[in-house]
């Protein structure tokens, strides 16, 4: 291959690349606005204070697509799709249970904040422990013992 087919190649690879990824970063910038929102308000009281209060501000802020009052965007399966900032948690009747401790959320909602690997995240939230402020909660699924978790993708439109 000359030298000049080449470099036609590696320019054509690195515009192909940086389309797919400027798509990346698009398709993640209403979810990345999701958690900037919640992250704003750490420490801080959304509206009456409830857990679905904050998910609702912050998807109204960024001008999600969601509909009132759970269908928070496309349903993902945790188990096979990777998690990502942004996403919003439904918990149903869960418990957490480890060797330090439990954890239990009857009905709760959350945002993702950080994915450390397929089982740990840390989530944002408010309306737990009776504290009614956003705050951060580091989360093990593998920890998940009882009840049901469902995961939502933000719409982009």
């Amino acid at each position: 291959m000359s030298s000049y087919n080449y470099s036609i190649m590696k320019h054509t690879l690195l515009i192909v690349l940086s389309l797919f990824v400027g798509s990346i970063s698009y398709g993640q910038e209403k979810a990345n606005g999701v958690v900037e929102y919640a992250v704003d308000h750490l420490g801080k009281k959304i509206d009456r204070g409830e857990c679905w209060d904050l998910v609702a501000f912050a998807l109204d802020d960024v001008e999600a697509e969601w509909q009132s009052p759970f269908d928070f965007g496309e349903k993902i399966n945790y188990k096979t799709t990777a998690l990502q900032p942004g996403d919003i948690i439904s918990f149903d009747g869960v418990k957490f249970e480890s060797d330090n401790g439990y954890v239990t959320f009857p009905m709760h909602y959350a945002i993702v904040y950080k994915v450390t690997d397929k089982d740990h995240l840390t989530i944002l939230h408010q309306n737990h422990n009776q504290k009614k402020v956003v705050q951060t909660l580091d989360l093990n699924l593998a920890d998940l013992k009882k009840g049901k978790i469902q995961f939502y993708r933000v719409r982009e439109e």
